[in-house]
Parts: C-alpha cells; structure tokens; sequence
C-alpha cells in the first residue's frame, strides 16, 4: 500500500483492523437482540467492509500490473481479497435478514461512503477541492444517519391481519414437501 514506508503501512492496517473491530464486536454482542443498535452496527461494519473491498481490489489489480510482478508477490493480496469479500457480502446478507431494508441500505450506504472518503485521504492522499462543500457533504451524511437511527421503528402487520392477507394472501408457515 505505502511503497517505501512499512512502518506506515503497518500502522495503517493496525488502524483500520481497528476501527473494524468496534462494530464486529457489536455486531457479535448484538446478535440476539435485534435493534437500531444491532442494525446501525450491521450498517457501520457493512459499510467498512465494503470499503476495505474496494482496497483490496486497487492494490491486487495495482499489484497485478506493476512491472516487478511475480505469482508470491500477489499471493498476500489475494488471500486478502478472497478474506474480505466473501465476510462483506456475509454481513449485508445477514443485514438485510434481520433488519428493514428502509434502515439499512441508506445507512450502509452513508456509512460505506464515509468509509471510502477517509480511506482515499489516508490511504491515496485525496483531498477535497472545496473544504466547505466536504464538510457539508459530510454533515449531511451523518445528520441522515442520525436522523434514520432516531425514526421510531414501526411494526409490520401480522399474518392474521385482513389487509395483510388480502394483500399477500394466506401465510402457510409448513414447508413445501419436495
């Protein structure tokens, strides 16, 4: 990642392994109840991952193109692509399972992009041209995230009510037999 600087790139991996860490463990502690904590978390680790997805891919495609390739000197990028990617789409399926996609999608998608913004100014030095308008753009990100966690929750129908059934028709909880 930072040729030439290992001691940066080493604090750089400690960092986001991290700041990963904080909502896995709450995702981990959560995983019986099931809440705007639980989803929030599921929306955090979501977006993270799909952060770190985005990494893995430039480096192992940057990796890949770079003049002193070699088959061992992609092989730490692949296990690292072939690690993150499948755990990225294990958490937003498991996300949208148990959570409203009404909640989720909009918050993973806020949360991923804040993700991506700060892992292209640690990461590849970007920098935004109008200070001002990030700082906005960033504001608003996170007054919609808060906004969505403060919506009180509003519960589904039940299979026995009548708009539920007209609509849907009848819930048959027995399994199909093959």
């Amino acid at each position: 990642m930072c040729p030439g600087a290992p001691e940066l790139d080493l604090c750089i991996k400690v960092l986001v392994s991290t700041i990963c860490a904080i909502p896995a463990c709450a995702v981990v502690k959560l995983r019986n109840v099931a809440g705007q904590a639980d989803a929030l978390a599921h929306a955090a680790l979501g977006g993270i991952l799909g952060s770190m997805t985005l990494v893995a891919g430039k480096t192992l495609i940057s990796r890949l193109q770079a003049p002193d390739f070699t088959v061992l000197s992609v092989i730490p990028y692949c296990i690292v692509a072939a690690l993150v990617c499948p755990l990225h789409l294990f958490v937003l399926n498991r996300g949208f399972g148990r959570h409203s996609l009404v909640f989720l999608s909009p918050a993973q998608g806020a949360l991923g992009l804040l993700a991506n913004v700060t892992t292209g100014f640690c990461l590849y030095s970007e920098v935004p041209v109008s200070t001002l308008g990030f700082c906005l753009g960033v504001a608003l990100l996170l007054m919609g995230v808060v906004v969505l966690c403060s919506k009180k929750q509003v519960k589904c129908a039940s299979r026995g009510d009548p708009d539920f059934v007209q609509s849907y028709g009848e819930v048959r909880t027995q399994r199909l037999q093959a």
